[in-house]
């Protein structure tokens, strides 16, 4: 369960005290989407680092934003700690999935994520420097983000249920982005 967290400033951060909001993102021409959260109080203080989300196929920024509670919620309690959270859609979903109804290669993902993330940078502090945390075949994505981090924007990596091997029927998976959904579901 989310409680109260004292700053060391000591004041004191309430669960869903922050402002989560779409967020589009210039990434060299692709519009991306996703969600964008940040602590009360943002406005004068400096966060850590930017937390970035990826999520996994068939998903969108909205899987970091569980609403059935905040404790199923990255950026609830991300930006209750103090974190800027920025849940954004791959490359191919939400904004961007009209004009990209294939998505892209794990290489033009990175280079647009890329993209997207000197953007925020340009009007936005982001500390530190950003946090990738991935779910799935986003965790393929940030591994290749973290590949080709040549400015050495990226602090560090944490992603969950991407495997080693695909089983028998995820060798082939569908021909579009969104048609991906059968293996999933």
């Amino acid at each position: 369960m989310v409680k109260r967290r004292v700053n060391t400033d000591g004041t004191v951060r309430e669960p869903g005290g922050a402002s989560v909001r779409d967020i589009p993102l210039d990434a060299d021409g692709v519009e991306l989407s996703g969600l964008i959260a940040r602590p009360a109080g943002w406005e004068n203080a400096v966060p850590p680092a930017v937390i970035v989300a990826l999520h996994g196929r068939s998903m969108r920024a909205g899987y970091f934003h569980g609403q059935a509670h905040p404790d199923v919620s990255l950026l609830d309690l991300a930006s209750c700690l103090g974190h800027t959270v920025l849940a954004l859609d791959r490359p191919g979903y939400g904004r961007s999935a009209g004009n990209l109804p294939e998505g892209q290669t794990l290489a033009e993902q990175s280079a647009t994520l890329h993209a997207a993330l000197r953007a925020f940078s340009r009007d936005n502090d982001t500390g530190a420097g950003y946090f990738v945390v991935a779910h799935s075949y986003g965790g393929k994505v940030a591994l290749q983000l973290a590949a080709d981090d040549t400015g050495g924007a990226l602090i560090g990596l944490d992603i969950s249920g991407c495997g080693m091997e695909y089983s028998a029927d995820g060798r082939n998976p569908p021909g579009t982005v969104n048609g991906a959904a059968r293996l999933n579901w």
